[in-house]
């Protein structure tokens, strides 16, 4: 197998096959090193799993499904809105609070600008952030 690393010596990506460049590895290939390679460290021939890094990428991943879920959430919201307005248009009974429901978009926007600016723009760019 060729690693391919970076200056600190973490995996940036890696081969098994064809020709590439890169650290030659023989060694024992961890059984989730397909999803967690960009945790590891070659470090004097060996695969070192790094636990701290390994858990700030699933908090990024977990924060990156809560700002998809956010997202999801508002086109829900934007259409009660449309549906308040016609119930208002209509002189009809609207069946939500829409008072809760924007409170809950205040609390949701604040979370999502928070997550926007943690990650420098990443996830408006549909990039996940790991």
């Amino acid at each position: 197998m060729k690693l391919d690393l970076d200056a600190q010596g973490y995996v940036r990506g890696y081969t098994d096959s064809g020709e590439a460049t890169g650290v030659d590895y023989d060694g024992v290939v961890p059984d989730d090193f397909a999803e967690t390679c960009r945790d590891y460290r070659y470090q004097d021939g060996a695969l070192l799993l790094d636990a701290e890094r390994a858990a700030q990428r699933a908090a990024s991943k977990a924060e990156f499904a809560e700002w998809e879920a956010l997202l999801f959430w508002f086109r829900w919201y934007d259409n009660q809105c449309m549906q308040y307005q016609r119930a208002q248009r209509q002189q009809t009974p609207f069946d939500r609070d829409i008072a809760a429901l924007d409170e809950q978009a205040a609390v949701s926007q604040a979370r999502i600008r928070a997550l926007e600016q943690k990650y420098g723009g990443r996830m408006q760019d549909g990039e996940e952030a790991n």
